[in-house]
């Protein structure tokens, strides 16, 4: 197979080829093309007062087409329902060692891990004496390396 159409067979003109959804395509182009944004601002301001008398739905309607929708979180999570931050430290230290051949680019990426993460991270993961340990002590923040990592 070379991914083109074979002899007699011709792509759909650019439309899938289902004519539900090319009649569904149709009937929102001549909706859309029939408002003006009088109509726009007209439904708009009809939510609005539905929304402040109380309509929960056009209240969601309303609020999620002006402000948007609530954005999504997603839990990051072991197995056992613990949160992976606190795993991220053996990660960190893991990249740290992984990178001792090239101090600028240990430099670079301490620099960057440390605005990201804060100065916790400094005092736990990037101090020399707690790489490869199990403690979970915080290490001292006076006790980092002279390059500044």
């Amino acid at each position: 197979m070379t991914g083109k159409f074979l002899p007699g067979h011709k792509p759909s003109g650019g439309s899938s080829g289902n004519p539900i959804a090319r009649r569904m395509y149709e009937l929102r182009r001549a909706l859309i093309e029939a408002q003006t944004p009088a109509d726009v601002r007209t439904v708009g301001k009809t939510l609005l007062t539905s929304a402040t008398a109380g309509d929960v739905g056009a209240a969601n309607v309303y609020l999620s087409y002006v402000i948007g929708k609530p954005l999504q979180s997603i839990a990051l999570v072991d197995s056992d329902g613990q949160p992976l931050g606190l795993k991220l430290d053996i990660l960190i230290r893991a990249l740290y060692r992984a990178l001792e051949p090239i101090p600028e680019a240990r430099r670079i990426v301490g620099d960057v891990l440390m605005e990201l993460a804060g100065n916790v991270y400094r005092a736990t993961c990037f101090n020399d004496d707690n790489v490869g340990s199990n403690s979970t002590e915080m290490g001292s923040v006076s006790a980092v390396d002279d390059d500044g990592l």
